[in-house]
Formats: C-alpha cells, structure tokens, sequence
C-alpha cells in the first residue's frame, strides 16, 4: 500500500491500518516500566499523551489533562477483529477506555524494553525500533488560548 496514498485519506486510513493489523498482526509481549512498576502484557498497542485525541480523532486516553504533568497511557491487550469491529464507535467517543481489554495509567514516565519485533510511531511516523522512554517535562510548553 502507498503511505502517500494512505496519509490523504486522513483518519479513515488510521481506521484501515488498524483493520490490517488486526488481520495480519501477531500480537507483542511488551516489556515496560511505568514509573518504577515493572510490567508484561501482550497487547495490539499502547498509547500514551497528554491530549484528548490520537491519530485520526481516536480517543483512547483516558481524562487526559496536558497541564497536569503527567502522561496518560492505555493499553490495548489481545483485542480481536470482532472487538474491535463492536467496539469501533468507543475508539471515537472515548469510551473504549472502559472495556474489560483496555487499561489506562497515569505516569511521569514509561519505559518500554527490549521489543525486538516492535515499530515505534509518533503521530502517524516511524521514529524508531526495539526500546523507548518517555517522561514529562514539567511546564516546558506554554499554551495560548484564545478565549472568545
């Protein structure tokens, strides 16, 4: 599939990638630190930010505040085709952070170890393979709101 192609149908592409990971992704044992808690999941994805929206208008952080100084995570374990295609409305609206196969944390920080088979995206680009750790910085970014 052409990626130029794909980047013009906007959040309906994010829907598509999704599908096909679905179809054709085996599943990853991640390895990861949040905070200073050691965990393993076998997971379709883990998200995390500090704003409402993810790629193509998902939402799937849960409460996410950007001045609260701390990163909202999800994780999606072993979700199925047939989750996904029931649950496809909640990816939208937000509420998929309910379903018994998604967990949501808040952290300063999350470190992910050693995953050999794994592809790191950032807003919809690839930046990286194997391990990543993100943290907040506190206040770095000033914000302005024009209030009307």
């Amino acid at each position: 599939i052409n990626l130029k192609y794909l980047k013009k149908l906007g959040s309906f592409a994010f829907l598509l990638s999704g599908l096909y990971s679905l179809l054709f992704y085996k599943k990853t044992s991640y390895r990861m630190y949040i905070n200073d808690t050691y965990m393993r999941e076998k997971c379709l994805m883990i998200v995390f930010g500090i704003c409402k929206y993810s790629g193509g208008g998902l939402r799937i952080t849960k409460k996410p505040d950007p001045i609260d100084g701390l990163l909202d995570i999800t994780i999606v374990k072993n979700f199925s085709i047939l989750d996904l295609f029931f649950n496809l409305p909640k990816l939208y609206n937000g509420n998929i952070v309910h379903h018994k196969k998604v967990v949501t944390y808040k952290a300063k920080e999350i470190t992910i170890t050693n995953n050999y088979k794994s592809i790191i995206e950032a807003d919809g680009e690839i930046v990286g393979y194997d391990s990543l750790k993100v943290t907040i910085l506190q206040e770095a970014i000033q914000f302005v709101i024009n209030k009307r």
